[in-house]
C-alpha cells in the first residue's frame, strides 16, 4: 500500500507469485525489468519501504525455487498462495457507509468465506472486519426517489451496532450474506432455523423509508 509498510512475509509471497506467474505463462529465462513491471501489483510498486529495483531483485531471486516448475504446477501453486490470504474469493461491491456522518465515504465491500470487509477505495486496506457469527441480521430499504440501502445489524448479545450502506447492489449482497451465514452455520453444526424471539439472520425484507 502506498502510505504503509508491507509485512515481510507478504513481501515474499508477493515476490514468489510473480515468478510463479512469469513461469506459469511457459517462460524460461529470469524475469527482466520490464516484465516484472507487469507481474507484479500495482499498489506493490508504489509501496514507500521497497522501490522498484528491490522488487526486480526479489522476484529474480525466487525465480531460482520456481524455474524447474512446469507451467501446470506454477499455476497451482500460484492458487495455492493466494488462497491464503484474507480477501481470496471475494465477491467486490462498490458502497458508501452511511450509518456515521464520520463514516459517509466511498468505500469497496468485500464479501467471502472470512465475513463482510470494509476497504478504503484507494489503498484497498481493510478498514472495519466482521465475521458471519456477528452478523445478526440485514435489512433492505427503498427511498421514495429509488435509492436502495442495506441494514446490517452485526456484533453480540452485549453490543450491537447498524451499519448501514448505500448501494444498488443491496438484493445482491444480502442474498450473499444470507448463503454465507448458511455455510458458516452448517460447518459449525448450528441449525439454520429461526428461534423464538430472535430476528433473521439473512433478512430479506424491502422496506420503504423517507
Amino acid at each position: 500500500m502506498p502510505s504503509e509498510q508491507i509485512d515481510q512475509d507478504v513481501v515474499y509471497q508477493v515476490a514468489k507469485v510473480a515468478a510463479l506467474l512469469h513461469k506459469a505463462a511457459d517462460m524460461d529465462h529470469v524475469p527482466t525489468l520490464k516484465e516484472t513491471k507487469f507481474l507484479l501489483p500495482k499498489p506493490a510498486l508504489s509501496a514507500r519501504d521497497i522501490k522498484p529495483p528491490q522488487w526486480v531483485n526479489m522476484v529474480q531471486g525466487s525465480w531460482a525455487e520456481v524455474q524447474d516448475m512446469s507451467a501446470s504446477q506454477a499455476k497451482a501453486q500460484v492458487l495455492q498462495i493466494l488462497s491464503q490470504w484474507q480477501l481470496f474469493g471475494s465477491s467486490f461491491f462498490a458502497v458508501r457507509r452511511d450509518s456515521d456522518p464520520i463514516e459517509g465515504s466511498e468505500h469497496i465491500l468485500a464479501l467471502n468465506k472470512h465475513g463482510v470487509h470494509f476497504l478504503d477505495l484507494i489503498t484497498h486496506e481493510t478498514i472495519l472486519h466482521y465475521p458471519f457469527t456477528e452478523v445478526i441480521s440485514t435489512r433492505q430499504m427503498e427511498t421514495e426517489d429509488g435509492v436502495l440501502y442495506l441494514d446490517m445489524k452485526c456484533g453480540n448479545l452485549m453490543q450491537q451496532r447498524i451499519s448501514r450502506i448505500q448501494t444498488d447492489q443491496a438484493v445482491e449482497i444480502a442474498r450473499l450474506i444470507k448463503q454465507y451465514i448458511t455455510i458458516d452455520q452448517r460447518t459449525r453444526g448450528m441449525t439454520t432455523e429461526k428461534e423464538p424471539g430472535q430476528e433473521s439472520r439473512s433478512g430479506s425484507r424491502m422496506d420503504k423509508f423517507m
